[in-house]
């Protein structure tokens, strides 16, 4: 059989500290919670560090468990304060506007984990911001979909936080199936979302941008900066590893390129491949790994179907997918999901 998917993704112990936090208000046993997900007390104090996609995976799922809530990210949104992203939270109460908070989140959004990617678009009278999962082979949130529903309604009570004005959003999008019940995302973002949508994200008013910060303290902002910037050359690691995570962030339907990547990089294209070569291996190579991963991680869930995977992992055919499959692992698709009992 073909060795189990590698890499996990991993996620701020922060997040799950206010989870845990949220769910204790509610009259839960922070310690039967920290049991059922294996997660220790003491790793609750280090709001800072990262766990693993097995850990962060298990404390949602004792949380909702816990909780009996369907809509636990929804929720969970209302009791989010800048205060909760410690540091990064800090420097955005320090920000001029509410567009220089939302670019330094994303600037930063890396301390926090490298199981999603934030982005910021700008469209005529509109500003779209966007959350997805990065394609790591192990990412629990392309099947939980609390964290990210949980992200996207943030954003309003965040914008609250720092400005004091209600964030009215336009259209709100959702790549997870619809609910039995939209009323509680009505109340959450003030309109029904889209639900199976390509992206995850919520539109508002360009003009929000502007907004004034109500804690706005520019010799703060610099010394959280400084150190904001410090922590972050610190978590970027090698050369693979920044190509690793580039290839995760375009790999969603259509095929990274030598070229797409050393943009991203800052490099030229000679220069990234001959670096790659120098480190023993070469981009079409990291590619194929990634691909491989990908397709073992996705097979063990009977949701997706050979076709689904194939597109996901930016193969023109489901015929192409096979081949490579069994150059990769020796077997098909279909034989390896029937090994799994599937």
């Amino acid at each position: 059989m073909p060795p189990a998917p590698r890499q996990q993704a991993q996620f701020s112990v922060g997040f799950i500290r206010d989870l845990f936090a949220y769910c204790t208000a509610l009259g839960h046993s922070s310690a039967a919670l920290c049991q059922a997900a294996g997660v220790s007390p003491e790793l609750l104090a280090q709001p800072e560090a990262l766990i693993s996609n097995d850990v962060a995976a298990a404390a949602w799922r004792s949380a909702r468990q816990a909780t009996g809530d369907p809509y636990l990210g929804l929720h969970l949104a209302t009791a989010v304060h800048p205060s909760s992203l410690g540091l990064l939270g800090y420097a955005m109460l320090s920000s001029a506007t509410f567009g220089q908070a939302l670019e330094r989140l994303i600037r930063f959004w890396r301390l926090k984990g490298d199981g999603s990617a934030l982005t910021l678009e700008r469209s005529g009278p509109e500003a779209r911001l966007k959350i997805q999962p990065l394609a790591s082979p192990a990412n629990y949130l392309f099947e939980e979909r609390h964290p990210l529903e949980c992200s996207l309604a943030a954003a309003r009570t965040l914008c609250q936080h720092l400005t004091g004005q209600a964030l009215p959003a336009l259209r709100v999008a959702i790549a997870y199936p619809p609910p039995p019940d939209v009323r509680e995302y009505q109340r959450a973002f003030g309109c029904t979302p889209q639900f199976q949508a390509p992206e995850n994200e919520i539109v508002f008013p360009l003009a929000a941008l502007a907004w004034p910060i109500l804690l706005a303290d520019s010799t703060l902002l610099a010394n959280f900066e400084s150190e904001l910037e410090r922590r972050l050359r610190a978590t970027q690691g090698s050369l693979l590893d920044q190509v690793r995570e580039q290839l995760a962030l375009q790999l969603r339907g259509e095929v990274p390129t030598l070229e797409s990547i050393a943009r991203q990089l800052k490099r030229s294209d000679r220069s990234l491949q001959r670096e790659l070569n120098q480190a023993g291996t070469s981009f079409l190579a990291l590619r194929d790994e990634l691909r491989r991963d990908l397709a073992l991680e996705h097979l063990r869930n009977p949701s997706h179907t050979i076709g689904d995977i194939a597109f996901l992992l930016g193969f023109a055919e489901a015929s192409v997918f096979h081949r490579s499959f069994r150059k990769w692992t020796g077997t098909t698709p279909q034989a390896y999901r029937a090994s799994l009992g599937l």
